[in-house]
């Protein structure tokens, strides 16, 4: 059966902090799809139009709730405050995006057992008639503050006020009253980490190891918090991994070069990170249940679709899946830099670019202390 697959990008999170100046900036450029019916209707090729940043400085609250002699533990928030004068726009600005609650509540119902035993097809069909009743459309016109912050509000959020097994089902796959990619930054209830005093991670949020995500050997549970690093492997030039409680794994940062009469190394996120199997065998444990199947037919014996893989998770896409609530979110760089080329022909108005959409952090050759950092991601929805 031959299916089309497109990749609706959502938007570009970049990360800048400056730790001599002290400050982190955290900077969202969206994708303005401006043929959205052709889109949903002819399965036309989205055109897209990137627009922001909209900046904020991001402020960290930080409490200490117990030290031993080898660590830390302590309990972290973020805090978000716009900055008008270093973006491109405003939070009323508007955008015509997917529309995630009808995608992502459909997505659910794909997989026979993901809400009760013999679901399947009596989920679908409620699902189905659920996002008929709420009048949900695959593309949506809102403001950039509430598919961002705010959240956006839909009847199918709220189908759980009254309870029953349909309300806990909907609660398992919307667990806000509104939906924001960012909602969650604002109502949530922050993290905590125990680190070592090289600041390398010992335990999140109580586990020691991100089992509950990813077989081994990507269950370890390594890297910093993008402050410092262990002399000894910035003198070695081995990689330095920060761990990203947003992806819910590390991201593994390469040497690239010596800067500043050598005082200052640069590492980058490289192809590594991006990479298929062919590319970075290791990476086949962070992908290890393959969702890109056909949709489940009504016939008795569904149990031999699934897990089964009818295209490989290609070269440019992270399967972040496990660690968004099971949504279909697909991390890659800035406008499918260093990807496949079959991803950035998927879509129009996408143009790579290594020295907007690399990732890098600049280290002490002597210390391991980060003095910047630049982290700049992509995320993305699949559509069936």
């Amino acid at each position: 059966m031959l299916q089309t697959y497109y990749w609706l990008l959502l938007f570009l999170p970049c990360f800048l902090a400056n730790i001599e100046e002290d400050y982190t900036f955290f900077k969202i450029f969206l994708f303005n799809c401006t043929n959205p019916e052709a889109v949903a209707h002819l399965r036309a090729k989205p055109q897209l139009d990137e627009v922001g940043p909209y900046t904020f400085l991001q402020e960290d609250e930080h409490v200490v709730i117990s030290q031993s002699e080898t660590s830390e533990l302590f309990w972290v928030k973020h805090h978000y405050l716009f900055v008008p004068e270093l973006s491109s726009g405003n939070l009323d600005d508007t955008i015509v995006t997917l529309n995630p609650v009808p995608v992502f509540a459909a997505e659910r119902t794909r997989w026979p057992g993901v809400f009760g035993d013999d679901d399947e097809p009596f989920m679908r069909i409620v699902i189905d008639d659920s996002i008929k009743w709420a009048n949900e459309s695959l593309f949506l016109v809102t403001r950039v503050r509430n598919i961002t912050f705010d959240g956006i509000d839909s009847p199918m959020l709220h189908m759980s006020d009254g309870g029953g097994d349909i309300g806990a089902a909907i609660d398992g796959i919307f667990p806000f009253d509104r939906f924001g990619y960012f909602y969650d930054k604002r109502v949530g209830n922050g993290s905590i980490f125990e680190m070592d005093f090289d600041d390398q991670i010992v335990s999140w949020n109580g586990e020691r190891d991100l089992g509950a995500f990813y077989p081994r050997p990507c269950d370890q549970l390594t890297g910093s918090l993008g402050h410092q690093f262990p002399s000894d492997l910035v003198l070695e030039r081995k990689s330095l991994s920060i761990f990203s409680d947003e992806l819910c794994r590390p991201l593994n940062f390469n040497f690239q070069t010596d800067e500043g009469d050598g005082k200052m190394l640069r590492y980058v996120l490289d192809s590594g990170f991006v990479g298929d199997e062919r590319v970075n065998a290791s990476n086949s444990c962070y992908n290890p249940y393959p969702d890109w199947v056909p949709d489940i037919p009504f016939y008795e014996d569904i149990s031999a679709l699934v897990n089964v893989t009818n295209v490989d998770l290609m070269t440019g896409l992270v399967n972040t899946s496990q660690c968004m609530n099971n949504y279909p979110m697909y991390v890659s760089y800035p406008h499918f830099y260093l990807g496949d080329y079959s991803l950035g022909g998927s879509v129009d108005g996408l143009k790579p670019d290594a020295q907007k959409h690399e990732s890098y952090i600049m280290v002490d050759h002597l210390t391991g202390e980060v003095k910047e950092s630049m982290i700049k991601l992509q995320y993305n929805i699949l559509l069936r």
